[in-house]
């Protein structure tokens, strides 16, 4: 008798910590975008796309990476779906292995430019 009391102690116990961490929190959703201000290639992103991109050996339409970044004219061109994938949803532009002197990630600050730049639909000016 006393083993079958243990035995469901010990069924239910594991039934109990086998659900309990398959139960997924939910986190908190990100705090919605907010752009007070129009940003614009001119204004705000040609800086952090000279800086983080256009560098040397990268996007400067003769470096290795593909793309060239050094005007908003062809750079229009690149501005799609694989773009916004890899600065914004993986954040692996710029890369970490950049040469000295160019950033290795964007702030946070510029990331949220850049996030309002494309929901603004990439402005010039």
């Amino acid at each position: 008798m006393q083993q079958r009391i243990l035995f469901y102690f010990l069924t239910i116990s594991c039934f109990l910590l086998l659900h309990s961490s398959c139960v997924s929190e939910s986190l908190d959703p990100d705090p919605a975008l907010v752009c007070n201000t129009v940003v614009t290639y001119d204004d705000q992103m040609a800086e952090i796309i000279d800086n983080s991109c256009a560098y040397v050996g990268c996007h400067d339409g003769g470096g290795d990476a593909p793309g060239d970044y050094t005007n908003f004219a062809v750079l229009s061109t690149n501005l799609n779906e694989t773009f916004e994938r890899r600065v914004v949803e993986e954040q692996n532009m710029p890369p970490e292995y950049a040469p000295e002197g160019s950033p290795k990630t964007l702030t946070a600050d510029e990331l949220n430019l850049m996030r309002c730049w494309i929901e603004d639909g990439y402005p010039e000016n």
